[in-house]
């Protein structure tokens, strides 16, 4: 018998002030995807209430969420009038109702329901507007699984342990992005990373003195990667936590309590809801283990601490077995910057009251590079969990993508070559790449360029409609693959940049076939032979963290670009994924870090239905 499908409703666009009401059947989805119910465009002042949506039973679970401002040093956006959204947690089968009012946000806003195309487990939403997520937009989604095939790892599973990771800033984030835009890629140093201005992203570390008072724990050498184009203010886990302001050095907030029963397995749902960097968690004296990413199951991996890029989920178990007493959770960057978490012990002193503990927080956890005690999820050896399926043997279609800086990176001439003709591996219309627009130019040789991250060169410009109908013309520098029900696709994602780049696919899920720094990319930019791939047991994920490319300390060209250092042996990052194209719609395929995705680094994927591959529009699109 087939298997229902989910009924969800991924993005709703809000003008002015109005309201959406929308359901979705928390059902569980074939492998790979499920259909959606799109939303409908809300006018202002009106209450949108689709006719072809069923009227709510008393069964249905309601949730309110008001999109609004508000006034905080950290953030101009929240849900609900809170630093975090509320939680959203149901179960498997569950109908749901969510009422979305846009309060007082002009330009509009929307809902994005990360990662759920069908299954259960560890999901947040957020706006998908603008740069609205990463300035407060943004709260949990938990989705139960009775049968979850990991319960039996863990003896608790508390609303209080899901944990929404956020890194936050004085200034929003449209206005970091106007910055980067009017200085170019010039106007940042490495984060910690290399010492030239020339670098591909990142800024400079903020020294400091004890808890907020920072020192530049990772030399150039060691560190050799960019960590984030947004500068460094602070981290909040569920909103709280200690920020100090970098011109008064004075430090406000305090640390999130975390109450944990000992003797007891607890799970944690960590939740990286951060716009820009990679955070590391870890409790002193404790190990971790790590059961699911992105909702689904993995293949049980015992760790000191993980690394947690944008857009990513973690469950990991807590064991409670050292003696009742507070200890620290730290929630750092790579290059030790640490906002930490208290970890209570029923029946120790009241953390917060005991000056003496409150000292022993640590301002630095040292440099992550290179550890062996963390999980670093862009390149670990990570197998998928019980009762998930094996990939498709092969693919009937592939395309690689190149996640380049398009003003300082300079194309192969190979995939100059590959471009002029029809039906390449890219998916491009011959002779449309570059794209980069007239706000991107290419860099001179040796200068940094505009800043405008990319996919293959392409600067994403949002179009006003999407051609989907016969006839329909693409607006320029929309960047779509067209795709038919039923296909297995592969994507081979190639990074040259020196910045990890969490990329993100809605709409479905796919499986992480490889990851690592090398040449992926035989001459023809098809994937190289002899690449080692997982087809038995690989994670299914809807976000993969892209390694950066390896480059060596002697300045220098990158494989012909401009501005930057010469490649060391071990070549650019890659990610190898493969997915089945089951759910027809036009779905998003994006860098998560907000400032690349606003900046270009964002394209679209098609999947037509069977039948002739049209489809009527839905009686709920004309609702409004």
């Amino acid at each position: 018998m087939a298997r229902p499908a989910l009924l969800a409703l991924l993005t709703a666009l809000l003008v002015g002030r109005a309201t959406c009401q929308m359901t979705m059947t928390m059902a569980e989805a074939p492998p790979g995807g499920a259909g959606r119910t799109p939303a409908p465009a809300a006018t202002a002042g009106r209450r949108v209430v689709c006719p072809s949506l069923p009227a709510p039973g008393p069964s249905v679970k309601r949730f309110s969420l008001t999109a609004a401002k508000i006034q905080s040093k950290t953030q101009t956006l929240a849900y609900n009038g809170t630093a975090v959204g509320p939680l959203i947690r149901i179960r498997l089968g569950d109908e749901v109702q969510i009422d979305v009012t846009n309060k007082d946000i002009p330009e509009g806003t929307s809902v994005h329901w990360h990662g759920q195309a069908g299954p259960a487990g560890t999901m947040w939403y957020h706006s998908h507007t603008g740069e609205q997520y990463g300035d407060g937009l943004r709260g949990p989604l938990i989705v139960d699984d009775p049968a979850d095939p990991h319960k039996g790892l863990h003896d608790t599973d508390l609303d209080a342990h899901v944990l929404m990771l956020a890194d936050v800033y004085d200034t929003t984030v449209a206005q970091q992005l106007k910055d980067l835009e009017s200085g170019g890629m010039g106007a940042m140093a490495a984060a910690g990373g290399l010492p030239d201005a020339q670098s591909m992203g990142g800024v400079p570390e903020q020294p400091q003195g004890p808890m907020g008072k920072m020192q530049v724990l990772c030399p150039p050498e060691v560190l050799n990667q960019d960590l984030s184009d947004s500068p460094w203010y602070g981290v909040q886990v569920n909103g709280q936590g200690w920020v100090t302001d970098p011109k008064t050095m004075q430090r406000a907030g305090q640390p999130l309590v975390l109450t944990v029963e000992q003797g007891k397995r607890h799970r944690l749902r960590l939740i990286g809801g951060m716009s820009s960097w990679a955070l590391r968690v870890g409790v002193q004296g404790h190990g971790l283990k790590l059961i699911a990413l992105d909702g689904r199951p993995v293949r049980p991996a015992d760790a000191k601490s993980l690394l947690l890029t944008s857009g990513e989920r973690a469950d990991v178990v807590l064991h409670a077995d050292q003696p009742v007493g507070n200890y620290w959770m730290d929630v750092s960057t790579i290059s030790g910057q640490n906002s930490p978490v208290i970890v209570h012990y029923k029946g120790a002193p009241d953390p917060l009251g005991d000056k003496g503990f409150l000292a022993t927080a640590r301002a630095d956890t040292g440099c992550a590079v290179g550890s062996p005690q963390i999980l670093d999820l862009k390149n670990a050896t990570l197998r998928a969990g019980p009762g998930l399926p094996q990939p498709p043997k092969g693919a009937n279609k592939q395309f690689t993508i190149y996640l380049p800086d398009a003003s300082s990176t300079v194309p192969p001439r190979s995939f100059l070559t590959h471009i002029a003709k029809a039906g390449n591996v890219h998916g491009l219309a011959p002779g449309s790449i570059p794209a980069r627009g007239p706000s991107c130019p290419p860099a001179a040789d040796g200068q940094p360029g505009k800043y405008c991250w990319s996919l293959n060169w392409n600067v994403y410009e949002p179009p006003s409609t999407v051609a989907l109908l016969p006839g329909a013309k693409a607006a320029p520098r929309t960047y779509n693959l067209e795709l038919s029900e039923g296909d297995v696709v592969d994507l081979l994602l190639i990074n040259p940049s020196l910045m990890v780049h969490p990329m993100h696919l809605h709409g479905t899920g796919f499986w992480v076939l490889a990851t690592g720094n090398g040449a992926a990319a035989n001459s023809t930019d098809m994937l190289a032979p002899g690449v080692a791939l997982n087809l038995a047991d690989p994670p299914l994920r809807d976000t993969v963290p892209v390694p950066q490319a390896v480059a060596a300390p002697a300045g220098g060209k990158m494989g012909g670009m401009a501005g930057t250092t010469e490649l060391a042996p071990g070549g650019f990052g890659f990610a190898i994924l493969r997915f089945r194209a089951t759910n027809p719609g036009v779905w998003s395929f994006h860098c998560h870090i907000e400032l690349h995705a606003s900046s270009g680094m964002f394209m679209t994927l098609t999947t037509r239905p069977k039948s002739n591959g049209t489809w009527a529009l839905p009686d709920n699109l004309l609702c409004a």
